[in-house]
């Protein structure tokens, strides 16, 4: 009974880092602002939007457009322009979100902007993982990199190997996707990014499981489990508990224990309100039973 793991291993970068209450705040300052002030004001709220209303995020982006055009302000319109591509990027509209990524990226260039070209490329690379060209998306990923090489310390190039660490786990080669994400976890040490070290250790697990070598991924998931619950990441924390069940399963001769950490799993997905991951879970757990001969406990869970 093969089971595979859960990924939680993507992460995008932002230019910028905006919570809801300063939103608030400019959303309160906006109708006074004018002039390059509220094109600032409409570029930070179209992204503060982006991920949760993308008709707000995609008006506020087209008014700051049309300002930043209007004034030949050529960060701010390709600040605008690369917010809309995130906004299409959340709600899944891949090819729209590529156009505006690609017009942002030709702006960015022309302003000899490397820090937002890592941005982009790396925003594109994700388009391309998302839309299944690995290839292209590893090519992008690469020139985010190159843009990014300024700082190699950074939160971003950590995030970004990443995201080549995923790529490399698609196409069936973990070895590269280990070199990737120990390069990412040696960089998240150094910069203290315990959630983002975490997730590397989930794909670190997950590419050595991959490779058969289950021991050493059920390390690295119990260093990913113990930070996530260290920071109380509960959904994250469950995607582990469920990644770990799995190893229990494939290795054959410890089943019971894999029905401990199902039912661990169900237990926080069912406090969350996760039905679609509980499904998951409880379809591992009725495989296990089956192999158990737990005929009744298989069906109840399948049911």
């Amino acid at each position: 009974m093969k089971v595979f793991g859960l990924n939680i291993l993507l992460l995008v970068i932002f230019f910028s880092s905006f919570g809801q209450s300063a939103a608030d705040s400019l959303l309160l300052k906006l109708p006074q602002l004018s002039g390059s002030e509220r094109t600032e004001a409409l570029v930070q709220l179209s992204l503060a939007y982006a991920r949760i209303d993308s008709t707000r995020s995609l008006s506020y982006a087209d008014e700051a457009i049309d300002l930043a055009t209007s004034a030949g302000d050529s960060l701010h319109l390709a600040m605008a322009v690369y917010n809309q591509g995130e906004c299409r990027y959340f709600f899944d509209a891949y090819e729209r979100a590529l156009q505006n990524y690609e017009l942002a990226c030709t702006i960015f260039e022309q302003l000899g902007d490397s820090a937002m070209l890592g941005d982009t490329h790396n925003a594109i690379g994700l388009v391309h993982y998302y839309t299944g060209e690995y290839n292209l998306a590893a090519t992008h990923f690469y020139k985010s990199l190159g843009y990014l090489a300024k700082d190699p310390l950074s939160e971003e190039v950590a995030h970004v190997y990443s995201n080549l660490g995923l790529v490399f786990l698609k196409i069936g080669e973990p070895q590269r996707a280990i070199h990737n994400f120990r390069h990412a976890a040696g960089i998240n040490t150094q910069i203290q990014d315990s959630s983002s070290l975490a997730v590397n250790f989930n794909g670190l697990g997950i590419s050595f499981f991959n490779m058969e070598q289950f021991d050493s991924s059920k390390v690295y998931y119990n260093k990913a489990l113990h930070l996530f619950r260290q920071l109380e990441n509960h959904q994250r924390e469950a995607i582990v508990l469920h990644n770990i069940a799995t190893i229990y399963v494939n290795t054959g001769d410890s089943l019971q224990q894999a029905l401990n950490w199902y039912e661990q799993t169900i237990e926080v997905f069912d406090a969350l309100g996760d039905l679609r991951s509980k499904a998951h879970a409880l379809d591992g757990l009725g495989g296990v039973h089956r192999e158990l001969k737990n005929y009744k406990k298989a069906v109840a869970a399948f049911q």
